[in-house]
């Protein structure tokens, strides 16, 4: 038995070389983000932002909207990604997509 990763080709098994074998070893090192959430429920966000130390920023940015803005944050039954609501508190909140993701990736696992 050999610990170099394999290819089946035409029905015989040969050795990943070169840019295959490359490529496999980044994958396993280096896994793709999982994908990102649609939707969180709210607590998870609200915990999301606690663990990623954005809790006053997001507090000081819902101060600034409106009353109804407010209440859609607070009685909403579920945070969605694609919500015009969020893109504009990923922008006043300096997010970059890529960290608003994991950001939705993390509310997902709490």
């Amino acid at each position: 038995m050999t610990d170099t990763p394999m290819k089946m080709v035409d029905g015989e098994l040969v050795p990943l070389a070169g840019a295959e074998l490359a490529d496999f070893l980044d994958r396993l090192e280096n896994p793709p983000a999982p994908p990102v959430p649609r939707s969180v429920t709210p607590l998870q966000m609200r915990k999301a932002i606690r663990v990623a130390g954005l809790k006053e920023q997001a507090a000081a940015h819902l101060a600034t909207l409106s009353e109804e803005a407010q209440e859609e944050w607070e009685f909403c039954i579920a945070v969605e990604r694609n919500n015009p609501f969020i893109a504009g508190a990923i922008t006043a909140l300096g997010l970059t997509i890529e960290q608003a993701d994991d950001l939705f990736r993390l509310a997902a696992t709490l």
